[in-house]
């Protein structure tokens, strides 16, 4: 049996994504209440003028850094403690492997470092371009930490048969190939303008088939 490591599909590490996410909805949705909340300036409509644009962003980025810190400490620590897998990946049956060997801590922290840079502009919209273009859909982040997503446990497969030669016989013609002349009992092939003499096995020309 031979193993192999099959790529894990987009279908499939969306799946384990969607997993992940409704693990982290709740905090999700702490995160963006906090910019509908009235008593936070950047949420109180009675904020006008000049300082509102910059009361308004500085909430906002707040609200976001808060949705993404809980994200990346959930893929950071999970992912460095079981060396690639999440509750999503478990469920979907994918792994993050470093070369063919579970990923270590050092490239599971870089690829979620990077996961930011995926996430860009939004919804992970560099990360699947970048998927949609590698062979072995992987990220920004999988690209930097030269690590795979794939599928696991590794299935073993039967080890390909090489296909069996045909021996043809000396006096077979093979298929696509001109038929050889038949040997004579002296072990020679009779050629056109040679004949074999009866008393020594010599060759000479056939001086009567030919005219000069």
């Amino acid at each position: 049996m031979v193993k192999y490591l099959e790529v894990a599909s987009v279908e499939r590490r969306f799946l384990a994504g969607m997993v992940d996410g409704l693990v982290l909805l709740p905090l999700q949705v702490l995160a963006s209440g906090l910019r509908l909340v009235p008593s936070l300036p950047w949420g109180s409509p009675w904020v006008v003028g000049a300082e509102a644009y910059w009361v308004r962003a500085v909430g906002y980025s707040l609200s976001l850094l808060i949705g993404l810190i809980p994200g990346l400490v959930y893929f950071l620590v999970l992912e460095c403690v079981t060396h690639g897998l999440t509750l999503g990946k478990k469920l979907a049956g994918i792994r993050v492997v470093e070369g063919a060997h579970p990923a270590s801590a050092r490239a599971c922290a870089v690829r979620n470092v990077l996961r930011a840079v995926d996430y860009l502009p939004f919804s992970y919209g560099v990360g699947i371009l970048s998927m949609s273009v590698d062979k072995r859909n992987r990220r920004v982040g999988d690209r930097v930490a030269d690590t795979v997503v794939i599928r696991w446990p590794i299935r073993d497969r039967p080890e390909p048969t090489p296909a069996p030669m045909t021996v043809y016989p000396q006096s077979t013609r093979v298929p696509g190939k001109a038929a050889m002349p038949k040997a004579t009992r002296t072990g020679l092939a009779r050629l056109p303008g040679v004949r074999l003499s009866r008393s020594s096995s010599r060759t000479q020309p056939d001086r009567t088939s030919r005219q000069l």
